[in-house]
């Protein structure tokens, strides 16, 4: 048995709850330690991980629209951050809206917040 260790951060947790039995992994503090036998195993696991991509959409009642971006989690969480609050792109159009950080390879919600 072998074991190796990435980062705790949300999209890793995610990707561990979805993809390992409970009793292959543990959460310790900054990291989370994943057990496995062989090495290829390691390897596709960390090519599963790095392989997911995101974008930024914007929801309210009545529309939807997506950035397009085929970016990182940090990219588009910090897109978000930057210019919530402002005119910039979709941002004039869906205030009182979401605006979310979503897998394109699951669709998963991965981080939303209201447009400022």
């Amino acid at each position: 048995m072998k074991k190796f260790s990435i980062k705790n951060d949300v999209i890793n947790q995610e990707w561990v709850k979805a993809n390992l039995d409970r009793r292959d992994y543990e959460v310790k503090g900054d990291e989370i330690i994943i057990t496995y036998f062989e090495d290829f195993q390691k390897d596709d696991i960390l090519k599963a991980i790095t392989e997911r991509t995101y974008d930024v959409v914007f929801n309210d009642d009545s529309s939807s629209n997506s950035k397009g971006f085929d970016s990182t989690f940090d990219y588009c969480k910090n897109y978000i951050l930057a210019f919530n609050g402002s005119n910039h792109s979709y941002f004039a159009d869906y205030k009182g809206g979401i605006v979310q950080v979503v897998c394109n390879e699951t669709g998963e919600v991965m981080y939303e917040e209201e447009v400022r």
